[in-house]
């Protein structure tokens, strides 16, 4: 009984401890039309590698929290824009992208 417990924290420890997390990046942002600069909402913005997902508010904001290490690419797609590939790469600052009509 003893050394099946010792077996399983043993595995238990050598598993979770050897993969490194990384700080969670928070990564917020504004999308606006690029003709009329007013916000659009409804945009789905996804990590191409990641599973982080976000879609727009009315005022065309979004926040996204990625376990990615910068630089993270970004997916912008809506039905009635063309789509937009970008690359986050500080954190810090906020996003304004400005999506044009298809």
């Amino acid at each position: 009984m003893k050394a099946a417990v010792m077996i399983s924290l043993f595995f238990g420890f050598s598993f979770t401890g050897t993969k490194k997390q990384l700080p969670a990046v928070e990564l917020q942002g504004v999308i606006q039309d690029a003709a009329t600069g007013l916000p659009v909402s409804n945009v789905y913005i996804y990590s191409v590698k990641g599973e982080e997902e976000a879609v727009t508010d009315k005022k065309g904001a979004f926040k996204i929290i990625s376990w990615q290490s910068l630089p993270v690419s970004l997916t912008l797609s809506h039905k009635e824009y063309e789509e937009k590939k970008l690359q986050v790469s500080d954190a810090a600052k906020t996003i304004l992208v400005k999506l044009k009509k298809r």
